[in-house]
């Protein structure tokens, strides 16, 4: 997963985030990340390796079998 989850996330860090802030008016201190099933797996992944990125983080039933 690890190669994979690191790409997307550097991503979504590099690319759309940047992205989003030029096109919309957002607030930047209430960031949140959600996932359900394989992507809960990524939010968890996510909030273990990068807690810094976002300010709340919602799993919904991810798949950790």
């Amino acid at each position: 997963m690890q190669l994979g989850a690191e790409n997307f996330l550097a991503f979504i860090e590099k690319e759309l985030m940047p992205y989003i802030e030029e096109q919309y008016p957002i607030d930047n201190t209430k960031r949140c990340l959600f996932g359900h099933t394989l992507s809960g797996y990524f939010t968890l992944w996510v909030k273990f390796t990068r807690p810094e990125l976002f300010q709340a983080y919602l799993s919904a039933s991810p798949s950790v079998w």
